[in-house]
């Protein structure tokens, strides 16, 4: 099953043109861009994200040819989603020990 674009909240902007800088904002969520499903091939599984997502959100230039693997990515592409369930998650065990 693949995702819905409308369930993506926000991801965090590629940097890796300018690098990041600690003393500076990660910049405006991007959200609505990026869709994912699950794929067997083999005894491995894997999670496949579209390539159609934002520019933004793609490696350009010479790191394209290295950064194809996602996985070093996967935090920056769900930055809003990961945020939202360690809310929810925080929210319910604060409430379960009331």
């Amino acid at each position: 099953m693949i995702s819905e674009l409308q369930k993506h909240i926000g991801a965090l902007p590629n940097t890796t043109e300018a690098g990041a800088q600690l003393d500076r904002s990660m910049g405006d969520l991007i959200d609505d861009t990026v869709r994912t499903f699950c794929q067997n091939l083999g005894d491995r599984n894997w999670l496949i994200v579209n390539g159609d997502r934002g520019e933004r959100l793609k490696n350009k230039g010479f790191w394209s040819v290295f950064l194809r693997n996602l996985h070093g990515s996967d935090y920056s592409l769900f930055w809003a989603n990961i945020r939202q369930n360690a809310m929810g998650r925080t929210e319910v065990l604060i409430n379960a020990s009331q």
